[in-house]
């Protein structure tokens, strides 16, 4: 299958260093990096100056986010968060940014999984909370993607960092993939390290890496697996005759495919499109027709993915959602107890 440009550029911001015309490009582009540098840090230091002014909620703010352009995690935490806060009887309202006028995948997601939790989204972040603020009741707002978002002021700023690569490719944008320096954690309340499937030695690794790192940590596992279009439920232990692919548009779906090769499933092939990628009738004709030439049976995706290919995806082969549950394996009581802190003082 031919790449998609968007996916060469998403896969040279992650891995500018890999292949000499890469690195060649990257080097070139340091000059707009250190602009781009020099434009975050005067944009943070006018806000600390007031001389751009944050506005302050009717309702705490618990900013999620991270420092890379994708492929950290937020989207499973958030849900993880969720969870956590309906166990705490705490209301939350979902407060993100939007693609236009419409929801972006991951918030469908959520939508799917907690249908009676208010989401809010749009290009002014501002306008949407008032109007939810005006329909709905809730206890706390979770600001979707929001580190980088200073117009609204956060009561606890989280930042989700992949534990295999923490600051990405090491260099900014356009030059990597890096939306803020590194030097930017300290403004940063808790710091979640995300293991996801990958094999570290968490002992030597975690501390070492962020200095203002508290202990919080965690990783995916999978914790369903549904057909597409209903039917069957598929026992992944089973799999080890057949020859399976995956298709995906994920920031990263390498730990994707290493969840699934956990459960001892051979991944054949990997249909792999650029992350929020909207398929086509046209992308997934090219996908049937490569399964069926090479024997295909099984294919994976994400519940990501599930909520773009239910309308349009074929039937044969099968296509199966897996589903990926994050846990905070250290810190847990931590985060519940300032989490707490902030319901309490709304109330």
């Amino acid at each position: 299958m031919k790449k998609h440009f968007g996916l060469v550029i998403q896969d040279y911001l992650n891995h500018p260093q890999s292949g000499v015309f890469k690195n060649v490009i990257s080097i070139l582009l340091l000059p707009l990096s250190l602009l781009y540098f020099f434009l975050m840090i005067v944009r943070r230091q006018f806000y600390e100056m007031r001389i751009f002014r944050s506005k302050k909620l009717d309702h705490p703010v618990i900013s999620v986010g991270n420092l890379t352009t994708g492929g950290t995690g937020k989207t499973p935490f958030e849900i993880y968060l969720i969870k956590m806060m309906n166990e705490m009887n705490i209301r939350p309202l979902i407060l993100s940014h939007g693609y236009g006028s419409k929801s972006p995948d991951e918030m469908s997601m959520i939508a799917e999984q907690f249908p009676e939790i208010p989401i809010a989204y749009g290009k002014n972040r501002l306008s949407s909370y008032k109007k939810a603020a005006a329909e709905y009741e809730f206890d706390i707002v979770i600001l979707d993607d929001g580190f980088q978002h200073l117009k609204i002021k956060r009561d606890l700023d989280i930042i989700i960092l992949d534990a295999h690569r923490p600051f990405g490719s090491g260099r900014l944008l356009p030059s990597g993939n890096l939306r803020e320096p590194k030097s930017i954690l300290r403004y940063g309340d808790l710091i979640v390290l995300n293991y996801k499937a990958e094999k570290i030695d968490r002992k030597n690794h975690s501390s070492e890496m962020v200095r203002n790192w508290e202990g919080l940590s965690g990783g995916y596992k999978i914790s369903g697996i549904d057909m597409l279009h209903g039917g069957n439920r598929l026992d992944l232990s089973g799999l080890a005759a057949n020859k399976c692919g995956i298709i995906t548009a994920i920031g990263d779906s390498e730990s994707f495919r290493y969840l699934l090769e956990k459960k001892e499933v051979k991944i054949a092939k990997v249909f792999r499109f650029r992350d929020h990628h909207e398929y086509t009738k046209e992308d997934l004709k090219l996908v049937q027709e490569s399964c069926l030439a090479e024997s295909i049976e099984h294919l994976f995706t994400t519940e990501k993915d599930a909520v773009k290919l239910k309308t349009i995806c074929f039937e044969n082969p099968s296509v199966y959602v897996i589903k990926i549950a994050f846990r905070l394996e250290k810190g847990e009581d931590h985060l519940k107890q300032r989490i707490q802190a902030l319901a309490k003082r709304q109330s």
